[in-house]
């Protein structure tokens, strides 16, 4: 019995002074940029959805505030909002997808 002890003691302890041989240097991988999300990249991402399926989700107002964010040359705001809104609450799907796919063109490409 003792001598099991001391063969389990004899483990540990080699264990022990094993792992701690190491040089203590970690190494990392060197982080990545994650780049950021834009207001633009937003809109463009939910009116894809939306071009494609035709259904509006819960986003509807975040996704008609980004688009107040983003400039579009030679095109106002408000204008771009306007064409959401008749896109969003028009009754048609199939007008609602033809509607978006055009706003989605007047955004200007990442």
């Amino acid at each position: 019995m003792i001598r099991s002890y001391a063969t389990f003691a004899a483990i540990v302890l080699s264990i022990t002074v094993v792992s701690g041989c190491s040089s203590g240097e970690q190494k990392y991988a060197p982080a990545q940029k994650v780049k950021e999300t834009t207001s633009l990249d937003r809109v463009r991402e939910w009116l894809t959805f939306f071009s494609n399926s035709g259904q509006t989700d819960s986003g509807v107002s975040v996704i008609r505030e980004e688009l107040g964010k983003v400039s579009v040359p030679g095109v106002e705001t408000a204008a771009l909002q306007a064409e959401f809104d008749a896109a969003t609450s028009n009754p048609n799907p199939a007008t609602r997808k033809k509607l978006a796919a055009e706003l989605l063109k007047k955004l200007p490409s990442q």
